[in-house]
């Protein structure tokens, strides 16, 4: 039992950060003295290996598990023993989390630091809105597939993505003033549709230092999904912060598949706002849906539809409680707060370069 007692003791310890600390401390003492170190150790190891690190993580953490609890039970140690073992372990994953990422969720969110007003949504901005980001979306697909009558092949996603996307996403934070590792890597996770049976398209692991996208995604749906979890690697853990940096690191890129990707992301939740708040205004531009973005989304629907949701309602149940217990009061709809972001955005000051390219402050108007 004295064995378990510096695990309970420090497991303690961070049950009062979570509770006390601050984005101050966070800033100047957990970022620069934990979380960077704790990266960096990171970057010279396990970032070269050629497969995810979680493929490494859950078979060694199962192995030392089972070879304890083979010792407790050979040794023929009392009931009591035994589950206090089992809550230690519990314990360990609890401080695994929290330390080596999860006592992020305590920073403000993007929108207060980077200084943005909160502006109302309205259904003029988002029907505005869906029609900028449809021409736009045309003519970023000119630049790259020019044959409206299919779909984009797989052949025109550059095999590099990972990589451009790495790039760009460190480059949007840094242009913010937000400091972040270089090195950060987001892989997929095998097999195909072993995220996606469970809603969800992405996911970052703290246990391995590393984001995943399930391979099973469209090939033009995917590069959003990598920027939101390299964010996460970054050290940003808001769910519509991380679709916003997503969003900007997109248009920041000079690779016209990825602005694609991006735009279509963002026109899907445009969509959906607009169906949830004036379905006849949504139906209306439905109607006149240019044929080459139907391509596009009928596979990407398609994609999705291939691996049928296990339990969908207890995972929303599960991942909504987890985001609210975690500071994210809107739990799974803070992922749709997107638009607001994006047009808070537009009405700052921020990425000039980045609006006047795309004509974002015009759209507004």
């Amino acid at each position: 039992m004295k064995r378990l007692f510096p695990v309970w003791i420090l497991f303690l310890g961070v049950v009062v950060l979570i509770k006390s600390i601050n984005d101050n401390w966070l800033e100047h003492i957990y970022h620069p003295w934990i979380f960077q170190p704790l990266r960096r150790i990171y970057e010279i190891t396990f970032y070269h290996l050629p497969f995810a690190v979680i493929y490494l993580v859950i078979p060694i953490f199962i192995w030392l598990v089972f070879r304890y609890y083979k010792w407790v039970i050979n040794r023929g140690k009392t009931l009591l023993l035994k589950l206090s073992f089992t809550i230690t372990v519990v314990m360990i994953v609890f401080i695994w989390f929290y330390s080596s990422w999860g006592l992020l969720y305590k920073s403000k969110p993007l929108q207060i630091k980077l200084n943005m007003s909160d502006i109302p949504i309205d259904t003029l901005y988002l029907r505005k809105q869906l029609q900028w980001t449809e021409t736009q979306l045309l003519h970023v697909r000119q630049k790259f597939w020019k044959d409206d009558s299919r779909a984009i092949p797989i052949e025109k996603m550059p095999s590099n993505l990972e990589f451009l996307l790495q790039k760009e996403v460190a480059a949007t934070l840094n242009n913010w003033g937000i400091r972040s590792n270089k090195k950060v890597r987001v892989r997929p996770l095998y097999p195909a549709g072993s995220l996606l049976i469970f809603s969800t398209a992405g996911i970052y692991l703290p246990f391995s230092m590393e984001g995943h996208y399930d391979p099973g995604l469209a090939h033009f749906h995917s590069p959003f999904v990598m920027a939101h979890e390299l964010s996460h690697g970054y050290g940003i853990t808001g769910e519509a912060d991380c679709n916003f940096v997503a969003m900007i690191s997109c248009l920041r890129s000079e690779e016209p598949f990825i602005q694609y990707a991006g735009l279509l992301t963002y026109w899907r939740y445009l969509a959906s706002d607009l169906k949830k708040s004036a379905k006849y205004s949504y139906y209306q531009m439905a109607f006149l849906r240019p044929i080459p973005i139907r391509k596009d989304l009928f596979v990407l629907y398609e994609a999705l539809d291939q691996y049928p949701e296990i339990m969908p309602m207890i995972r929303d149940i599960i991942y909504d409680s987890y985001l609210k217990a975690n500071g994210l009061t809107d739990g799974l709809k803070n992922y749709d707060k997107i638009i607001h972001l994006i047009r808070a955005w537009q009405m700052s000051s921020l990425d000039k370069n980045i609006k006047s390219k795309w004509g974002m402050d015009s759209s507004l108007q």
